[in-house]
């Protein structure tokens, strides 16, 4: 969707936020500036380039959740660096990433399966 139509959309009401996957951290912000609904973006790459915006809801915080938190209240290249080489590490860089994010959770005991439901199924 374009600003101007999500911006129309969070109009009507009901919209408690925003996750904002595009990668582009300017219009995340201006999403955060004009339609007075928090606004969290969706790239682990912007971890700390987040402010002023509500936070982030990305796939690494579900196995680095302390490393997401330190990356955005303190952005530093240090920070942005750890956070590039998790996503390595975790495989979260490719398109398969949740499959990856599902493993290790099982593996931590975090849920019992990583079964993918088929293309067929869906």
């Amino acid at each position: 969707m374009n600003v101007k139509t999500i911006r129309r959309v969070c109009e009507l009401g009901r919209v408690p936020a925003i996750k904002d996957s595009s990668g582009r951290i300017n219009l995340s912000r201006e999403l955060a500036a004009t339609t007075g609904v928090p606004v969290f973006q969706g790239s682990e790459h912007l971890l700390t380039a987040s402010t002023p915006l509500a936070g982030s809801a990305v796939a690494l915080a579900n196995l680095e959740p302390r490393l997401c938190a330190a990356a955005q209240r303190k952005s530093s290249a240090m920070t942005a660096g750890d956070a590039a080489h998790a996503v390595r590490c975790h495989g979260l860089d490719g398109l398969d990433w949740y499959a990856h994010v599902k493993r290790e959770l099982v593996r931590r005991n975090g849920i019992r399966a990583s079964a993918l439901v088929s293309e067929d199924r869906r």
